[in-house]
């Protein structure tokens, strides 16, 4: 082992703790921090016994996530989005492409988009945590990626808000600047909470005429009293 592999150890994307070079997982890790399995609700991507959606009216066709935001999955992400998360983005992605070969197996998308940020939320974190995730999918399962998505203005993060303010704050902030003529398309971003900032991207697909729009993320929020969710940025 070098001294610098000794100085800076490889570290475990979820716990924190050094792993073997080469490993992004820790032994404890891999057994303890699973996928979500078993029976989802397509709208909410909740497991079933959790989904608190009511059936509410999407744009989106399906949504899924790999992983329920909680625990050292919601550790893994803080860290990531804050910059100090390493390897992180290679494993949620991989979680993320493992989900949509098990849940839409014979959907053959024509691209991945991702949720964008303005060009201050991108300055003010350093880089755009969707854009990345979608790019690593993009690999994984051999899709372009397309840039169409954009972000007119800046908005309050999502997880401040009450619940029934979540919509309306995204509300018209999005638009599409590519056509999408009878696309089958994967739609990504990191967290999903209400499921209002993907709905709302959908939204802006569909008008360009999207036939075919599900929605993957790395992981969902489960919610708190008052409709809120733990910090996620």
């Amino acid at each position: 082992m070098d001294l610098l592999t000794t100085l800076y150890p490889q570290r475990c994307v979820f716990c924190d703790e050094p792993v073997k070079p080469g490993a992004y997982v820790c032994r404890a890790c891999a057994k303890a921090v699973r996928p979500i399995e078993g029976a989802r609700c397509p709208l909410c991507a909740k497991p079933k016994k959790l989904c608190d959606c009511r059936g509410r009216a999407r744009f989106y066709d399906e949504a899924a996530a790999a992983f329920l935001y909680e625990g050292a999955v919601r550790d893994c992400i803080r860290r990531w989005k804050f910059g100090s998360g390493g390897d992180a983005a290679a494993v949620l992605a991989g979680a993320m492409a493992d989900c949509v070969r098990a849940l839409w197996p014979d959907e053959a998308f024509d691209c991945a988009v991702y949720v964008p940020q303005t060009g201050a939320e991108t300055a003010r974190r350093g880089f755009n945590q969707s854009r990345l995730l979608a790019r690593l999918l993009g690999l994984m399962l051999e899709l372009p990626v397309s840039d169409a998505l954009v972000k007119r203005y800046t908005t309050d993060k999502q997880h401040r808000l009450p619940m029934l303010a979540r919509t309306g704050n995204v509300f018209g902030v999005f638009d599409c600047e590519k056509r999408f003529d009878g696309l089958r398309v994967l739609l990504v971003d990191d967290i999903m909470t209400t499921g209002s900032t993907l709905n709302e991207c959908a939204k802006m697909l569909r008008l360009a005429d999207a036939t075919q729009i599900r929605c993957v993320t790395a992981a969902v929020a489960v919610f708190h009293t008052g409709g809120r969710t733990e910090k996620s940025d």
